[in-house]
C-alpha cells in the first residue's frame, strides 16, 4: 500500500488513534477501517494523482491533453495546430498578456512561430468636419474614431513555414487574425495582412469607420 493510501488514518490527531473503538480481531478500530475505504479508491487513482502537476505544465502535458489546458489558459491561438510551438506560447503566455495590447506583444506572438513581424500605422488622419469630397453616409457628424488605432500585419516567413505560395488561404488568413487579435489593444483595427508581399486583399473599415473592434472580431473568427 502506497503512502498516499496510508496518509488517511495517520493524519488524524493521536486521540482518534488511543480511542478508536470496535476493534476487530485484528487491532483496527471502527475510524481505522472507515478510512480504508478511502485508501481502497486513492491507492487505485495513486498513479494518477502523481500525474497532476505534469496535466498543468506546458513541456510535460500528453499531446492528447495539451489544448485541454490552453483551454484553462484562456483558449489562446492554437499556431496552426504545431503542438510544439503551442508548448511555447502556453510557457510564454503570462509574460504575454502581461504585455496584451502593445507592439511588443503583436510582434512577439509571431516570434514564437518563427516568423518576423512588422506593424505599419494606417490610422487615417483626424478630419473634425466633412469637405466637397468625403461626407460620412447618413450621418450629421464625422463618424472618425479618435482614439482608434489602425494598422498593417507585415508577417516575413523567410523559411516558409507557413508554405504560402501565391496568396494566402482563407484557413490560413483566419488563423493569422485570430493570433492577431489575441493581443491587440481593444481599440485596434487590423487594416491588412502582407505576408512575404502577398496582401490579404481584405480591409477591417469601410470608408475609414471601424466594422468590428478587435474583441468582436477575434469572437467572430474563433467561433464562426
Amino acid at each position: 500500500m502506497s503512502d498516499l493510501s496510508r496518509y488517511f488514518f495517520k493524519s488524524l490527531p493521536i486521540y482518534f488513534w488511543e480511542m478508536d473503538s470496535y476493534k476487530d480481531e485484528n487491532g483496527k478500530g471502527f475510524v481505522q477501517r472507515f478510512t480504508e475505504v478511502f485508501q481502497e479508491e486513492a491507492e487505485l487513482s495513486y498513479d494518477n494523482i502523481k500525474l497532476l502537476p505534469q496535466a498543468i505544465d506546458p513541456d510535460l502535458v500528453k499531446d492528447s491533453h495539451l489544448y485541454l489546458l490552453g483551454s484553462i489558459f484562456g483558449d489562446p491561438p492554437t499556431l496552426f495546430l504545431d503542438k510544439l510551438n503551442y508548448r511555447k506560447l502556453l510557457k510564454y503566455l503570462p509574460n504575454l498578456l502581461k504585455r496584451k495590447g502593445t507592439l511588443s506583444a503583436l510582434i512577439d506572438i509571431w516570434k514564437i512561430i518563427g516568423i518576423d513581424a512588422e506593424i505599419e500605422d494606417v490610422t487615417p488622419p483626424k478630419a473634425y468636419y466633412d469637405n466637397n469630397l468625403l461626407f460620412d453616409k447618413g450621418g450629421k457628424f464625422d463618424s472618425y474614431c479618435d482614439s482608434c488605432f489602425f494598422f498593417n500585419l507585415i508577417l516575413y516567413d523567410l523559411n516558409n513555414i507557413l508554405g504560402i505560395e501565391d496568396q494566402i488561404p482563407q484557413n490560413i488568413l483566419d488563423e493569422i487574425i485570430w493570433i492577431t487579435y489575441y493581443v491587440t489593444p481593444i481599440n485596434g483595427f487590423l487594416n491588412s495582412v502582407i505576408y512575404n508581399d502577398i496582401g490579404s486583399g481584405f480591409l477591417l473599415q469601410e470608408d475609414g469607420i471601424p466594422l468590428k473592434t478587435s474583441e468582436e472580431k477575434l469572437l467572430k473568427i474563433k467561433y464562426q
